[in-house]
């Protein structure tokens, strides 16, 4: 182990806003808000975990959460070594599962309510196995499941189109034509009646968008839509795309904007799931009839507007 004295960064530069914590060896956690870990030992850190932390100053990996290596932190980054084993252990029984649950639920394909019940019970089950990472939620405001609507929803995560496809009685999702390839999951998407966009198809795919929402509503279900076209990491931006008008014109049916924080506790490709609670507000309606300009304004400022809340 190393004997380390004094403050510093990794590049050699002089701390300027860090947050400390006491270890049990009775040296003192740094932590910059850039991120690296930095140390003011007076004696040997017996109380680090793992053998990769050999020098002052380094980093930990990007997928690890602060303070994970120590087991003497008597401040919130002690519970950096817990978030990591509950996120291994849910991510471990998730994705066994997942794929158990896909052959074992076979059957329900030959019918597209029995697939869309094995759909449910899946966000149903993802929801109760978050428990395990101290990740739950919350949704506030109508939901308007009693009615066919449009559901404009905020995307940060997988979250989302997981359990909300359960929560809101199994709306015809609008998704990427690329997850109809994944394995038996690909087939359960296309039998449950999903909207594939092909989105590299331009205005064939708006098209062809339009012609299978008109059909999925004439069914009398709802349908959820991700206006931006794609997950948005929480804190950054992007463009809300024409198909949810597309989809409110040829439709007729209102929408309800939706914004959440998923990303915060569950991120794009993130290996760690943060403990808390997922807030999910649904907002108030965009009746019929607004002319494009109009209709695009106002979702983006009722989404974005609460999204600002959310994060603040």
């Amino acid at each position: 182990m190393v004997l380390c004295h004094g403050l510093f960064q990794p590049d050699g530069q002089p701390v300027d806003s860090v947050r400390s914590a006491q270890l049990g060896c009775g040296g003192q956690l740094i932590i910059g808000d850039d991120g690296p870990v930095l140390y003011d030992c007076h004696q040997h850190l017996a109380s680090l975990a793992l053998p990769v932390i050999r020098i002052c100053g380094c980093h930990l990996p990007s997928f690890w959460p602060d303070g994970f290596c120590l087991s003497g932190v008597n401040n919130r980054y002690s519970n950096g070594g817990m978030i990591l084993i509950r996120s291994m252990l849910f991510n471990l029984l998730f994705y066994s599962s997942t794929a158990v649950l896909a052959v074992a639920l076979l059957p329900c394909l030959l019918r597209g309510d029995w697939a869309r019940a094995a759909g449910k019970f899946w966000g149903w089950y993802t929801s109760r196995l978050l428990y395990i990472a101290g990740l739950s939620h919350q949704i506030s405001g109508q939901t308007h499941k009693s009615r066919q609507v449009i559901y404009a929803v905020k995307h940060q995560s997988a979250w989302e189109t997981l359990v909300l496809y359960w929560e809101l009685d199994a709306p015809v999702i609008v998704l990427k034509r690329e997850l109809l390839r994944l394995p038996i999951l690909g087939w359960f998407f296309l039998r449950s009646g999903c909207i594939a966009v092909d989105r590299k198809a331009g205005m064939a795919a708006l098209k062809m968008m339009r012609q299978q929402a008109v059909i999925a509503a004439s069914s009398g279900r709802s349908v959820l839509i991700f206006p931006q076209g794609t997950r948005v990491a929480t804190g950054q931006s992007a463009p809300y795309q024409i198909g949810v008008f597309s989809l409110y014109q040829a439709t007729g049916l209102d929408v309800v904007p939706v914004a959440l924080n998923s990303g915060r506790f569950w991120a794009r490709n993130g290996f760690i799931k943060r403990p808390g609670v997922i807030a999910v507000r649904f907002l108030p309606v965009l009746g019929g009839g607004l002319p494009r300009a109009q209709f695009m304004t106002s979702l983006e400022e009722a989404i974005e507007t609460e999204m600002m809340r959310l994060d603040g």
